[in-house]
Formats: structure tokens, sequence, C-alpha cells
């Protein structure tokens, strides 16, 4: 029978090398730009794109009501700079009157997330960017207008009744029986409790965001750990930042 030999005309380093195996393909995805854009796309909560578009919607009426170029995208810092600081000033509501403080500060951050993500994806800030100080500076001379006026402060929604909050509570829904009326009944009472600045922050909460304390008396309760509340609070600060 004939023997085989190894091939000595190879070098020792090929001859040695192992020989590679066919794989099976690779469990790993492969996903393309588009695919990647819809991941992040889709991460955003539907509250937040409504302002985003929202932001977006107005500013391109009042473009168009101008004479403005409305596409955001094809502007450079410098035309979306001279852009943002006649629109911050000239922006009203279909009333005639002048947006909240919080919706004009809402058309900066929207604006900004539409420029920042797909299919733009410029990373800007136009809060702090220098680029943007004029427009930055009447934005904040428009909203101390406002105050001066007597038109800046935040219109709150009206309190919960008692008697609706109570049947909340006592509701199925709230029962802490089932995993998902723990969970209801958990973040009702946070929100209630602890998360006075609104719904910024929750996400960022954890175990470790409290502390169970005891009264003199003995009975047990929960607070907000210090470090953490100054924490979430700087973040809120720094999203919705003080003009």
């Amino acid at each position: 029978m004939k023997e085989d030999f190894p091939n000595f005309s190879l070098g020792p380093d090929e001859y040695l090398k192992p020989k590679r195996q066919k794989t099976e393909e690779t469990r790993f995805a492969q996903l393309s730009d588009d695919e990647l854009d819809h991941l992040i796309e889709g991460a955003q909560a539907k509250s937040t794109k409504y302002a985003t578009n929202y932001a977006v919607s107005v500013f391109k009426e009042w473009a168009l009501a101008r004479g403005i170029d409305e596409n955001i995208g094809g502007k450079t810092k410098e035309e979306l700079n001279k852009n943002l600081r006649l629109f911050y000033a000239e922006a009203k509501n279909k009333d005639g009157g002048n947006y909240s403080r919080s919706t004009l500060l809402g058309f900066r951050n929207g604006i900004e997330r539409f420029l920042n993500y797909p299919p733009f994806k410029k990373g800007i800030h136009i809060a702090t960017d220098p680029a943007f100080q004029q427009s930055n500076q009447m934005l904040d001379a428009k909203l101390k207008n406002m105050k001066q006026q007597g038109e800046e402060s935040v219109k709150h929604k009206p309190c919960i009744e008692n008697e609706d909050l109570r049947r909340l509570k006592e509701s199925a829904v709230m029962s802490p029986s089932t995993p998902q009326g723990l969970l209801n009944n958990m973040w009702l009472h946070i929100t209630l409790y602890f998360c006075c600045w609104g719904r910024e922050g929750q996400r960022n909460l954890k175990k470790s965001s409290f502390v169970i304390l005891q009264e003199e008396n003995g009975k047990r309760y929960a607070t907000m750990a210090h470090d953490e509340a100054v924490k979430i609070i700087k973040e809120f600060e720094r999203q919705h930042p003080k003009l």
C-alpha cells in the first residue's frame, strides 16, 4: 500500500500550520447601516419622537413664512445659528402669543436631537457649542423678557383628586399580588413621593438609590439616598439648563 509522506517542499512553518476547517455561518449578526440606524431610532420613546417632530415642524413652518430654506439638516452651524436667533425671537403659537419657557427650550432640544439622530448624525450640542452663542443669547433674552412680562411661569396640570387617587390605589391594576400590579404600584408611589421633577431620571433609579431608615418610634420608612438625589437633580439641570 502506498504511504502518504509529508511534502517536504513546503517550509516548516507552512507544514505545521493547522488546516482551516469549513465552518458554518457565523452566529453574529451582520447589520447594514440602515439596520443600525433603525435600532437607534427605535430606542427613542414615542413622547420624545413627538417632541422632536413638533419642534422641527414649527421651525419649518416659520422658515416657510419667512422665506428661509427649511432644510435643517443641510445647514452649516453658522447658518443654523443665524436662523435659530430669528426663530427664538419670532416664534408664536397659533393664538399669536409666546410659547411657554418649557416649549421654547423643547424646540432647541428637539432640533438638536433631529440633527444628532439618523440620517444626519451631526453630533452637535446647540445649548453649549460656542458656534450657537448668538442664538442662545437670543433665547436667554426672550425667556427673561417673558419673565418680566409675567409669561414665563410653567402651567402645571391639576393635581389628582384624593378620591381618584384612592380608587386608583385600590384598583386591580395596582395589586401587588401580581408581577404587573406590583410594578405599577411601585412606579406610582415612586413617582408620587420621589420624582418631584417629573419623569426625568426615573430610568436611572436603582436599588441603591433608596435607603431604609427608622424613626424614633420604630417605624421604618424609605427615602432617597442623598448622593443619588443630588446626582439626578444635577443631571436634570444639565439637560434643562437654566437661562
